[in-house]
C-alpha cells in the first residue's frame, strides 16, 4: 500500500499494514501470535483424522477376513448398547475425531498459550497412538 493511499484510509480505518506486527506476526485483539502454531495444530488435527480413518478401514478389513480385529472397549460397547460390533467401531471412530476436531478448535481459538500447548500435546500424542495402532493394524493384515 502507497503512503499516498494510507493518508487516505482516514483516522478511524486500519490498513492492511497495521494488521501486521513485528517479524511477520499478525495482531489479534492486540497481542501479537504467528501463524505456525495454528498451522502445526491444523496438521495434526488432519493426521489424527487421517490415522483415525486408516484405524477403522483397517480393523473393517481384518473383522472381513475373520481376524479378531476390535478391542475391548468396542466389544463392551457393542454389548451395552445392543450394537453390531462394526456399528460400534463405527460410532467409536466418530467420537475420537470429533473429539480430536473440538481440542484442534479450542486450541486455535485460545488466547491462552498454556491452553494451546495442551491442545498442541493432545493432538500430538492422539496422532501418535493412532499412527501406531494403524501401522500394527497394516502389519498385522500383510503378515
Amino acid at each position: 500500500m502507497s503512503r499516498v493511499s494510507r493518508q487516505q484510509a482516514g483516522k478511524g480505518e486500519k490498513s492492511r499494514l497495521q494488521a501486521f506486527g513485528p517479524q511477520g506476526s499478525f495482531v489479534r485483539d492486540g497481542t501479537a501470535f504467528t501463524p505456525r502454531a495454528d498451522s502445526l495444530v491444523g496438521v495434526l488435527a488432519f493426521s489424527n483424522v487421517v490415522f483415525n480413518l486408516t484405524d477403522l478401514a483397517t480393523t473393517l478389513a481384518a473383522v472381513g477376513r475373520g481376524l479378531a480385529g476390535v478391542g475391548p472397549l468396542v466389544t463392551s460397547m457393542s454389548s451395552a448398547l445392543g450394537l453390531s460390533p462394526i456399528a460400534a467401531l463405527a460410532i467409536t471412530t466418530g467420537i475420537l475425531v470429533a473429539g480430536a476436531l473440538v481440542i484442534a478448535i479450542v486450541g486455535v481459538r485460545s488466547a491462552s498459550r498454556a491452553t494451546r500447548n495442551m491442545a498442541l500435546c493432545y493432538l500430538l500424542v492422539s496422532t501418535m497412538v493412532f499412527y501406531l495402532i494403524s501401522l500394527n493394524n497394516i502389519v498385522w493384515l500383510v503378515s
